[in-house]
């Protein structure tokens, strides 16, 4: 869990990089980041997932509560009521999907749908969406906006949660920064989102779930 070196990717917004780190201060616990180029972000590598010992039989896993984390699902911690989703597995078999979501802003129909994750490490919203949801807007939307994302496909959707842009909202993101683009669409909703929920994810059955408080 030692860094030794911090390497930038091309167009990196704020990145020095250096073969003595230090003052690293966040590790990753989550799941299906492969994709975004962090080909080290595998579940083998995800300290919460590798936990030994303990009392009891648990499902490796994790839930990001009000009170901190618990590593391991148990009886005890599930027994609340959570909304589940089922994650499809990746192509190569070694991690599960993102988590699939649909972004709405001003009340735009159809959706635009991707993919969500929720980050414990950053305040803003980073957002991609194409020309059409986004309406003209690119790189910041303008106050007032209405967002709205809903997480899940077919019967299983649900809508996750929404804020208008600057209304205070304590799930909302200090800001968003929008990209448009027509080959992806993606929210990385910050970590305002766990002022109203708690998040599980099910490593071993590959699922994640959203519980409200």
């Amino acid at each position: 869990m030692v860094v030794t070196e911090v390497q930038c990717l091309d167009r990196a917004r704020d990145c020095t990089p250096t073969t003595s780190p230090r003052n690293v201060a966040m590790v990753g616990v989550g799941f299906a980041r492969e994709g975004d180029q962090q080909n080290q972000s595998t579940p083998d590598k995800n300290p919460l997932l590798r936990i030994a010992g303990g009392a009891g039989p648990r499902r490796q896993g994790y839930i990001l509560a009000s009170e901190g984390v618990h590593v391991g699902l148990t009886p005890a911690n599930t027994r609340e009521a959570f909304r589940y989703l089922k994650l499809d597995r990746r192509p190569d078999g070694t991690d599960w999907q993102a988590t699939p979501a649909c972004i709405s802003l001003g009340g735009a129909t159809p959706p635009a749908c991707g993919t969500a994750l929720v980050d414990t490490g950053v305040s803003v919203m980073y957002m991609t969406v194409p020309a059409a949801q986004a309406a003209g807007a690119e790189g910041t939307l303008p106050p007032g906006t209405q967002v709205a994302i809903r997480v899940g496909r077919g019967e299983a959707a649900f809508p996750l949660y929404g804020f208008a842009v600057g209304d205070g909202s304590p799930l909302a993101p200090s800001a968003i920064h929008l990209r448009v683009a027509e080959d992806r669409t993606f929210v990385n909703t910050s970590f305002h989102l766990l002022n109203g929920y708690d998040v599980l994810f099910d490593g071993e059955g590959g699922y994640v779930g959203f519980r409200q408080r």
